[in-house]
């Protein structure tokens, strides 16, 4: 694991302890429950997010929502913090690079259901129009 340097807002342990609770997010395929108020708030301060409302609203536009997902991976991948976040920014590409097939996999998954779902919504209606 890389080794971290203090700044003013953020200690070294601190930022150890981001990319541990980050990687453990990751790996877990992104469950809601490993989204803590940690990674929110490092996003939206050091990672060029807006800070939306809260975290749950946050979670459901960048995370859960399969469009947003892809933006926040690509914004993040190619984001160039403050000098003094630069540390744990380059760490936290490594862990992305480490599962970014995963996460595109289930995004992929996700946008096929969700088109399914559609096209069964809109055949159910054409069916309710012809009857009418």
């Amino acid at each position: 694991m890389a080794k971290f340097k203090d700044v003013e807002s953020m200690s070294a342990k601190d930022k150890q302890a981001f990319i541990k609770g980050w990687e453990r997010f990751l790996k877990s395929g992104m469950k809601r429950t490993l989204f803590t108020d940690r990674i929110y708030t490092h996003l939206y301060l050091h990672c060029g997010f807006i800070a939306h409302y809260n975290l749950e609203q946050f979670y459901e536009v960048r995370i859960q929502d399969p469009k947003g997902r892809r933006e926040t991976f690509f914004q993040l991948l190619n984001y160039l913090p403050a000098q003094d976040y630069r540390d744990v920014h380059s760490e936290m590409g490594v862990i992305i690079q480490k599962y970014i097939k995963d996460i595109l996999k289930q995004t992929d998954e996700q946008e096929i259901e969700e088109i399914q779902q559609e096209r069964s919504s809109i055949g159910r209606r054409l069916a309710e129009l012809i009857k009418e």
